[in-house]
């Protein structure tokens, strides 16, 4: 069985390196859907809070884009509901021989990042 804790400093830092490298922020959740790690600016905007459903929904799909956070059915009973500081989201799933483990998210907080990954979207969903 394949555990996220067992690799924890090796996500940090890849999760910190994408952020910074790509400006984006990265959040990566367990596969009880609770925050395992996640980029400073991502802590900052979101808190450790997590909207469960959003994420099981990831892990039953495998992926999702949220082109409108805030305003998808998934957003349904979430703090940030109509209010979301995200701007866009790119979320997938995390397997190890097949098996979901947790979920990714890559995020812009900014209308610059939500152009930037919307105008190169395959890219960005091949990344994540």
């Amino acid at each position: 069985m394949y555990n996220l804790e067992e690799i924890r400093s090796s996500v940090q830092r890849l999760t910190n390196g994408i952020a910074h490298s790509m400006k984006v922020e990265i959040a990566v959740f367990d596969s009880r859907a609770n925050l395992f790690c996640c980029s400073p600016v991502y802590l900052k905007r979101k808190g450790r809070a997590v909207h469960a459903p959003s994420i099981n929904e990831v892990m039953s799909y495998g992926s999702m884009l949220v082109n409108r956070p805030g305003e998808m059915p998934s957003c349904m009973g979430c703090r940030f509901k109509d209010n979301c500081p995200s701007t866009i989201e790119i979320l997938s799933c995390i397997k190890a021989d097949g098996v979901v483990i947790g979920v990714i998210a890559m995020s812009s907080f900014t209308k610059e990042g939500h152009q930037r990954i919307s105008s190169n979207i395959q890219m960005y969903q091949y990344i994540v």
